[in-house]
């Protein structure tokens, strides 16, 4: 049965359709990141649903974070495929509550919704480029979908209006705001390509773009790459930046002073620092590794010490440990984790610790950051993206207390929760402790850490929450945010 067929029948009321997406919420996620072709089929279904279900939908809780997320991954659907019927329903649903669905989704609703005439499509590109730019900027994983909603838009207008006119006029404001470099997003070339077709048959240039964003938004390649088996390791040697790191503290300040220092002497330093993507990049250069660590490394530090002085760590003495770096990136949250540890002065010891990245580099200096607070521990680097990952990477011991470390990963939307979580099921048996560190960007985001958590929570007994934090945007630190989630449960 589809994705949407089940939740029809689940929908016979708010109590009944709670219960459902309490449960398969991880689904519909993994479900609106499918190959465009399989969710095409379900149009029928979802507009079906939307149509007759509504009330239903309506009268959910929106306290839970299942519900506000399962409304933005309508959203989501609703622009892909430029449902304006249902639009005009979850609107209404999302001012009503105050969702959250982030800056793309908005600028989507400003031509797929409330547009008295056509001219009122030209009127907005400003407005619909801002919020873009905006999503971009400050909350999208990755520009794919950003450009998506953009051309989106203009095929919408070239398609739907029935006259050049207005589809000529937005191809003028595009080519001027291109001159004027106002939004940096329209430099694409795929964008470029697709506003400099001949828009005589309107048709053919919806085609044309439909395809181009089938393309964009496919499910990326897995990255798979193999590393060494047991707990070989790659790690970086005979640098320069290694000879620094040994002269100075075992500290994560000392860290940061030293990427500070290398950072500072690339001319070309706003430049390296977009290219991080908001942090989210898989990271290719040198410069960029300095980049990461003093533009954020502050922030990361802040946000896992908060969360770690909630870990029982008095349960954690004389026993085996093993820690799990889940896209440990250059290894901070682990060596946040030694430095915390060791301030305690507590007679605790790890054994293994399993760091877990696509980016080489990256993986590289986390692991030698690791040998530098840990000459003694064992360490198995995995250079693999989460969904690339077999049970043989992450194999542990039953016997040891596993400490898992989540750092801003587990909001990000390009890989499969069902797949991860099975995973961990399978390979982790024993008792298991949860950090999991992320900022607050939407409603969606946060949802999808919920899902992470509300699993173990349902699934097993033994699940003991410590702590629950969810700070929006300037409520804690300045401009910082977080939501942070620190548990344990016996697999």
């Amino acid at each position: 049965m589809s994705i949407f067929e089940s939740l029809y029948n689940a929908a016979s009321d708010n109590y009944t359709l709670d219960a459902f997406l309490k449960e398969s919420i991880s689904e519909l996620a993994d479900f609106c990141s499918e190959n465009i072709e399989k969710q095409k089929i379900e149009l029928d279904n979802f507009e079906r649903f939307i149509l007759f279900k509504t009330k239903v939908i309506e009268d959910l809780d929106y306290s839970k974070s299942y519900n506000r997320a399962f409304v933005c991954y309508l959203m989501d659907y609703c622009e892909r495929f430029c449902s304006t019927s249902a639009v005009v329903h979850l609107y209404r649903i999302i001012k009503q509550e105050n969702l959250n669905v982030g800056s793309r989704m908005d600028a989507a609703m400003l031509y797929l919704y409330n547009v008295p005439d056509n001219q009122f499509f030209v009127d907005r590109f400003e407005d619909i480029c801002a919020k873009i730019q905006t999503a971009i900027n400050e909350e999208d994983d990755d520009d794919s979908k950003a450009k998506a909603t953009f051309l989106n838009y203009y095929s919408y207008v070239v398609y739907n209006t029935n006259h050049t006119k207005f589809a000529k006029d937005i191809q003028s404001k595009y080519f001027n705001h291109i001159e004027r470099d106002s939004f940096p997003f329209l430099r694409s070339q795929l964008i470029k390509d697709c506003l400099s077709l001949d828009i005589s048959n309107s048709e053919d240039v919806f085609r044309t773009i439909q395809n181009a964003i089938d393309e964009l938004l496919g499910r990326k390649q897995l990255i798979g790459i193999q590393t060494a088996i047991d707990d070989d390791c790659i790690i970086e040697n005979n640098t320069t930046y290694a000879e620094i790191l040994a002269e100075n503290p075992k500290s994560f300040l000392s860290i940061w002073n030293i990427s500070g220092q290398q950072f500072s002497m690339y001319e070309n330093r706003n430049e390296i620092f977009y290219s991080l993507g908001r942090g989210v990049k898989i990271l290719e250069e040198e410069a960029q590794l300095y980049s990461y660590i003093y533009s954020y490394g502050k922030m990361h530090n802040k946000k896992l010490l908060s969360a770690l002085k909630e870990l029982p760590v008095i349960e954690l003495e004389g026993n085996c440990i093993e820690i799990f770096d889940w896209a440990c990136g250059q290894g901070l949250a682990s060596i946040i984790f030694c430095e915390f540890i060791n301030n305690l002065k507590i007679n605790l010891k790890v054994n293994r610790f399993v760091l877990i990245e696509p980016s080489e580099i990256a993986l590289k200096r986390a692991a030698l950051h690791i040998r530098h607070f840990n000459n003694q521990c064992a360490i198995k680097t995995v250079l693999k993206d989460l969904d690339s990952i077999q049970n043989n990477d992450i194999k542990s011991s039953n016997d040891a207390i596993k400490i898992h470390l989540f750092s801003n990963i587990l909001d990000v939307e390009n890989f499969s929760m069902q797949n991860l979580i099975s995973q961990i099921e399978q390979t982790q048996k024993g008792l298991n402790y949860f950090i999991c560190v992320s900022p607050y960007i939407t409603d969606a985001k946060t949802a999808r850490i919920d899902e992470f958590v509300q699993h173990f929570a349902s699934t097993y007994n033994s699940y003991h929450s410590y702590i629950e934090i969810d700070n929006q945007k300037g409520e804690w630190e300045g401009n910082w945010t977080r939501v942070i989630r620190v548990f344990k449960v016996i697999i």
